[in-house]
């Protein structure tokens, strides 16, 4: 069986038109070490497809773009994926990459008592600072590079096959 990543890409608003474009690169990359994409992007990123896509191809590795909250991670219109203590066991046998605020606090640990392999994300918000002369051009922004680059990191780093605490930390020295 081919190895299977996963992706929510909504772009309803400024920060998740950002993390949509920045995750371009970890697209390209996933395809470079030969990664089945599963791409739910834009409206489409909804939980019936979100759910109907992990159900169908099982995927190894997952990242959620969007907003979030502590205990839970959303898609299009921030409509919710995943909750604690409402379906967390469907993320069972993944790795989980959240780019939304505060995930990891209670939704992460939860997911993991109920068999996700590791999930990685954030206890507090996601920040990200972009340039106002930028916003048309995502990816040339030098502003959002300093934020975004770090954090593609992860994700790239997990497909090429390193292990989950060496993905992060390479994140976190890129970001000094």
């Amino acid at each position: 069986m081919k190895k299977c990543f996963l992706l929510t890409r909504p772009d309803h608003d400024l920060i998740t038109k950002y993390l949509f474009y920045w995750s371009r690169l970890v697209i390209k990359e996933a395809k470079n070490v030969g990664f089945k994409v599963l791409d739910i992007r834009g409206k489409k990123a909804t939980r019936k497809n979100f759910l109907t896509y992990l159900k169908k191809y099982q995927p190894q590795l997952i990242l959620f773009n969007g907003h979030g909250a502590d205990d839970l991670v959303t898609g299009y219109e921030n409509e919710i994926l995943v909750e604690a203590g409402k379906n967390e066991e469907v993320l069972s046998g993944t790795i989980v990459y959240s780019r939304s605020c505060e995930s990891a606090k209670a939704l992460g640990p939860a997911a993991v008592k109920k068999g996700t392999t590791a999930f990685l994300g954030y206890k507090k918000d996601y920040f990200l600072c972009y340039s106002q002369l930028s916003v048309r051009q995502p990816l040339k922004d030098k502003v959002a590079s300093l934020f975004l680059g770090p954090s593609n990191l992860i994700p790239t780093c997990l497909l090429k096959g390193k292990l989950v605490k060496e993905s992060f930390a390479e994140s976190q020295r890129k970001m000094k």
